[in-house]
């Protein structure tokens, strides 16, 4: 982070770390505590929260799940599992993370709570997240659907599972957390900062036969709710066409032209971040060329095939075509 600072000059950033938990990423969920001992432990982290912090930077932590918990977790037990209309417990894919079935939302958010104010109370004993390194920014992996539950024990309507979701969300804004999302709806907005979006979901709506993805894609995300969630992308055109959220992988390595493209992006989001998105369109017979244009008066176009891309009445920023390095 002190290189990127000194490579860069930023004085505004949001920091997100992933791999932090007990056995790294995507393991063992809900049980993520204590924070990684390879890493450096729970007195790790918060040296990196506190210096991440002290650059100005928001310090956040990535990616968490109160959705899934895995069968070979500490606390996995039929009971705090969804049951399908025919009592039977829900088996998801095997991932990551191993075989996994679905928590209850009514147990998940006593599973978030545990971690983030009680921690672990066996040896060693460990602190809740808020003691340990509290996050200023989180990216929780929720799955944002609408589930039934048919457990006597905790039985949910539809409904009532958005509203147990809710309360997750809710959570998090009392404990003033920017959440940030993965697998969002439209639903959730009044609860997220921010919402991991892609140009197209290959692995939910598939290939045709030429490896193309299914569908013509088009920024519906962006065009609803531009103007009050962050949003960022999975290439660099894409995400000058939505005014997307600026991000950059760590280390900065030498002769890397990702940085100069983060810090332009950086630029015209910090301008037309909170912007509508008031149109979009394509302007080839095979949608390549795209143009978007939002509130502010700014107009972009991008062209896959050549790699162009041109920002218009943008402030500080050339109206003139640029190009991919």
């Amino acid at each position: 982070m002190e290189e990127f600072r000194k490579a860069t000059g930023a004085g505004r950033a949001s920091v997100s770390f992933t791999g932090w938990q007990r056995y790294g990423h995507d393991q063992e969920y809900p049980d993520i505590i204590p924070p990684n001992m390879y890493a450096g432990g729970p007195y790790g982290l918060d040296s990196l929260a506190r210096k991440v912090k002290a650059l100005g930077y928001l310090f956040g932590l990535a990616t968490d799940n109160y959705c899934d918990i895995t069968l070979d977790s500490p606390s996995f037990r039929e009971e705090v599992t969804l049951k399908d209309s025919q009592g039977r417990y829900v088996r998801r894919s095997t991932w990551g993370a191993g075989v996994n079935s679905l928590i209850c939302p009514r147990w998940a958010i006593r599973f978030l709570r545990r971690n983030w104010e009680v921690g672990r109370t066996d040896y060693p004993f460990v602190r809740g997240l808020l003691d340990t390194a509290r996050p200023q920014l989180y990216l929780l992996g929720n799955y944002v659907c609408n589930w039934e539950c048919y457990d006597p024990a905790h039985p949910l309507t539809r409904n009532e599972n958005r509203e147990a979701l809710a309360d997750i969300f809710e959570y998090f804004n009392t404990q003033k957390v920017l959440l940030t999302i993965e697998h969002h709806n439209d639903w959730a907005v009044p609860w997220i900062v921010s919402a991991r979006t892609r140009e197209a979901h290959d692995g939910v709506y598939g290939l045709d036969r030429a490896g193309r993805t299914n569908g013509i894609p088009i920024p519906l995300w962006q065009l609803c709710f531009h103007d009050c969630t962050y949003v960022n992308a999975g290439n660099f055109l894409w995400a000058v066409l939505t005014g997307a959220l600026s991000k950059f992988n760590l280390p900065v390595r030498e002769n890397d032209n990702r940085l100069e493209q983060t810090l332009l992006l950086a630029k015209l989001h910090r301008q037309i971040g909170w912007d509508d998105m008031t149109g979009h369109r394509f302007l080839s017979d095979d949608y390549k060329v795209q143009e978007s244009t939002f509130s502010s008066g700014a107009s972009i176009r991008i062209d896959y095939n050549t790699g162009e891309y041109r920002i218009s009445g943008v402030p500080g920023i050339p109206d003139q075509t640029m190009k991919l390095n």
